[in-house]
């Protein structure tokens, strides 16, 4: 008879954190993408982007993994591609953090999120991480910047057609 390990991980509680994970990762970025949009109206720009630079930093310390020893984490490095997948990842993130920090154009802190999002999934690729709802995220924050100016230009203009079938498009 043998004796059963006590390192065993259990399914259940690995299935439970990455469904944790994928929830929370979705629930801040689409917090991130309203705040940076403006939807609340009564908060101050200044606070808007620090919180905001708050919630994506929380973004990456919840999905990098501290618990890595040094060996596999230089085990890492040793391949030349998942180096260069993590360099450049950094430098996304960089970027992406310097538009929020440098412009007050609402369009380019939007713009810094798929940027911020793409810079995470480099790194997370190079340490051998995959985590899917960032492709999702990335795509649904890409095209978000994208439809944002003419939403708000057929709605600023006060085009009774375009307000009509947004409407009911939302409210239905």
């Amino acid at each position: 008879m043998e004796k059963e390990s006590n390192l065993k991980i259990n399914p259940d509680k690995k299935v439970f954190r990455n469904l944790s994970l994928y929830v929370l990762n979705i629930t801040i970025i689409l917090l991130v993408l309203n705040l940076l949009s403006n939807n609340f109206t009564m908060v101050d720009t200044s606070l808007i982007r620090i919180s905001t630079i708050y919630l994506l930093f929380s973004v990456l310390f919840i999905n990098f993994p501290f618990k890595k020893n040094y060996d596999d984490i230089k085990n890492f490095f040793k391949g030349k591609n998942s180096f260069s997948k993590i360099l450049t990842g950094i430098f996304f993130i960089i970027f992406s953090l310097i538009l929020l920090l440098a412009t007050k154009i609402v369009l380019l802190w939007l713009a810094s999120i798929p940027i911020f999002l793409l810079g995470l999934d480099l790194i997370l690729k190079g340490i051998k991480i995959d985590r899917k709802e960032f492709h999702v995220l990335f795509l649904l924050s890409f095209f978000y910047v994208i439809f944002y100016p003419f939403y708000l230009s057929f709605y600023s203009s006060n085009n009774k057609i375009f307000n009509l079938f947004f409407t009911i498009f939302i409210c239905y």
